[in-house]
């Protein structure tokens, strides 16, 4: 995929590469970039129950790595 249309714009590989994080060897966005993105999805009508599981997932996570 060499773009991503979300939060407003469309973001591109290099635009991405400032959001992501890179573990053994696989380049991934970062929790948090990807928390905001599904945060953003909540507002949808179609809104899945995996997402919203796993924003409570992430925000469980992140506020615990920070402790």
């Amino acid at each position: 995929m060499t773009d991503w249309t979300v939060l407003g714009e469309t973001w591109t590989f290099d635009n991405l590469l400032e959001h992501s994080v890179v573990i053994d060897g696989v380049r991934y966005n970062t929790a948090q970039f990807l928390l905001n993105v599904k945060r953003s999805w909540l507002v949808n009508d179609d809104v899945r129950q995996k997402d919203i599981d796993d924003v409570k997932l992430m925000e469980t996570y992140l506020k615990n790595a920070h402790e």
